[in-house]
């Protein structure tokens, strides 16, 4: 404590909700009326830490695993209004990330730890069409995953 202030950093591996409690009953700086020493005590708001982000892995149509084409003239994946699955698992950010959080830009979060206590309801969307660029934004059925679908952070829709 310099002034009465003390800084530090604290660290999570996981996700979840915390608060911070202090409490200080020996220092003898707040004395009671038969001057003996009173505890001092605070706590924080409530903090929240969230996964970094969702890797997505395991894609497959019928049993046949994605092929990640990226162009037209790619392999095909599955024909519209079949059905198809995959894992998503919620991670952690690591030093390599952008500091701001935010997973932007080419990442592959399938080599990030896993945060296993993640569990909340989420929703899957499509976004907007690849190619062909004039093409028309689908809908995904059962796009959303319940918190008991994860188990240690990871889910199969």
């Amino acid at each position: 404590f310099t002034n009465g202030t003390a800084t530090f950093t604290l660290g999570t591996t996981d996700v979840g909700q915390w608060t911070i409690n202090f409490e200080d009953d020996t220092s003898g700086y707040a004395l009671n009326l038969a001057n003996q020493s009173r505890t001092i005590s605070g706590s924080s708001n409530e903090l929240t830490v969230r996964p970094f982000g969702f890797a997505f892995s395991n894609i497959a149509a019928g049993g046949v695993a994605n092929p990640g084409s990226t162009t037209p003239t790619g392999a095909i994946f599955t024909h519209a209004g079949l059905p198809f699955s995959a894992t998503v698992t919620a991670v952690a950010w690591i030093s390599s990330d952008p500091a701001d959080g935010v997973p932007t830009g080419p990442i592959d979060l399938t080599t990030h730890p896993i945060t296993h206590f993640f569990a909340w309801q989420s929703t899957l969307s499509a976004s907007a069409p690849y190619t062909p660029t004039q093409g028309v934004l689908g809908t995904l059925n059962n796009g959303t995953l319940a918190p008991t679908a994860f188990q240690n952070g990871v889910a199969t829709a």
